[in-house]
């Protein structure tokens, strides 16, 4: 069976190389020198001891950290929350949105904005902290990831390896994730469309994982464009991303 952490390993093109299974049927994720570690196969915890994987960590880290942050779009890589300047041009609360990223970097954000206001640079900004300082990450297009889940339905197995455990990575409080996911309103709301995003949000919401967003529409429109689907969905998508626990940068 496949985790939410293996579907995000695919649609990153492999952050630790290609995926195989060992002789306990176990789902085994390599290392880009396509050696894994007997321990934790590769992931960097010791799920059995509930610990970092002692075994390999000291290494592995590293590297783990060197590959998540060359997944940065060369528009934004070396963009950091320490480096980060406000660009005024493009919206003038830039400064003061990140003076309070800075301050919470592990925050859940709803960063909303027109076209060309900077919001992805935020979420990368955002990125690049959570993987310097060790969180499990998963960074993707809202389309990036309906896409990867379509095209497991060519391989039957690897339909049932994507959802058997429901992303089940996102069902857990003990490793807590940094999920990062842009452009959310670009994917075209279709019922599976809703129906997929949904089960992801309301996973990440219900675990309290941290989650960070960018939207070219407003967070009230959030709805209405969910809802374009069956209308079963609109409601509940929002107020996963947007809750008491979000913060929500405008920059209209």
């Amino acid at each position: 069976m496949q985790s939410f952490k293996d579907l995000s390993l695919k649609i990153n093109n492999g952050v630790f190389g290609k995926d195989s299974t060992n002789n306990e049927g176990r789902i085994v994720v390599t290392t880009p020198d396509n050696e894994v570690c007997a321990t934790c196969f590769g992931t960097g915890f010791d799920k059995e001891r509930v610990q970092s994987c002692q075994t390999c960590r000291p290494s592995t880290e590293e590297n783990r950290r060197k590959v998540l942050l060359e997944k940065i779009p060369s528009r934004y890589r070396g963009v950091t929350l320490e480096n980060l300047e406000p660009w005024p041009n493009l919206h003038p609360a830039q400064a003061q949105h990140i003076n309070y990223m800075r301050s919470n970097p592990s925050a859940t954000y709803c960063i909303c904005g027109k076209n060309d206001t900077g919001k992805t640079r935020f979420l990368y900004a955002l990125y690049d902290h959570a993987v310097r300082t060790g969180r499990n990450v998963f960074v993707s297009t809202l389309f990036e990831i309906i896409e990867a889940i379509k095209k497991s339905f060519d391989d039957p197995v690897a339909a049932r390896k994507v959802f058997s455990l429901h992303m089940a990575d996102l069902s857990q409080t003990t490793f807590p994730y940094s999920i990062f996911i842009d452009d959310v309103a670009m994917a075209r709301p279709t019922d599976f469309v809703a129906e997929r995003f949904f089960d992801i949000v309301n996973r990440i919401y219900v675990h309290k994982h941290q989650l960070v967003v960018t939207t070219h529409i407003d967070t009230e429109a959030l709805v209405d464009h969910f809802d374009q689907a069956d209308g079963s969905y609109g409601l509940g998508i929002a107020r996963r991303i947007v809750n008491e626990g979000t913060a929500i940068l405008r920059m209209f």
